[in-house]
């Protein structure tokens, strides 16, 4: 046997090796990277449920007069602020872990009628820098959010918060139904 004639014996075999090998390696990148996609995708997911329920949050603590709807607002804060710990990234978590103080304290501010004397002497520029607070921080977990949906982001953590609407004046008005 020559040695042409074995290279032609061997080839198909190296050839069907060598596709194999590339096809399974295709394979593994293709399945990580649809994984990454999923995972990313569930997030988006989350991420927009949260913005909702803050929004729904902050409307209810600074106009709303529905205590119940507040409070149901509250425990869809509380399960999605968990469930972001577990999915999202680290720079999410942190924006969130320094957001957590401004979301606790806010409604303290927020518990009064209008008109009721100011609880705890806690006049009207108070919960004015309280809701300011809770959107700065709020404005830095919706930027890195986006960071980490589209992996670059022009729009700044105050232009979010801009976006957000907040409100200029504060109108509280807790308490009633």
């Amino acid at each position: 046997m020559s040695g042409s004639a074995a290279i032609g014996t061997w080839l198909p075999l190296v050839i069907t090796l060598v596709t194999l090998a590339g096809g399974a390696f295709i394979y593994h990148f293709q399945k990580k990277a649809d994984r990454k996609n999923e995972i990313l995708r569930e997030r988006r997911v989350l991420y927009r449920q949260f913005v909702s329920t803050m929004a729904e949050y902050n409307l209810f603590c600074t106009i709303s007069r529905n205590d119940e709807a507040f409070f149901q607002a509250v425990a869809r804060g509380e399960q999605l602020k968990a469930e972001l710990l577990v999915s999202a990234p680290d720079s999410v978590s942190d924006a969130l872990v320094a957001f957590e103080e401004a979301y606790t304290r806010l409604p303290s501010y927020c518990m009064q009628n209008v008109g009721e004397e100011v609880k705890a002497n806690v006049g009207e520029e108070v919960k004015a820098n309280a809701l300011k607070e809770f959107g700065e921080k709020l404005g830095a977990i919706l930027h890195e959010m986006r960071k980490d949906t589209f992996e670059d982001t022009k729009i700044s953590a105050e232009m979010t918060v801009g976006v957000f609407g907040l409100p200029k004046k504060i109108a509280i008005s807790w308490g009633n139904k």
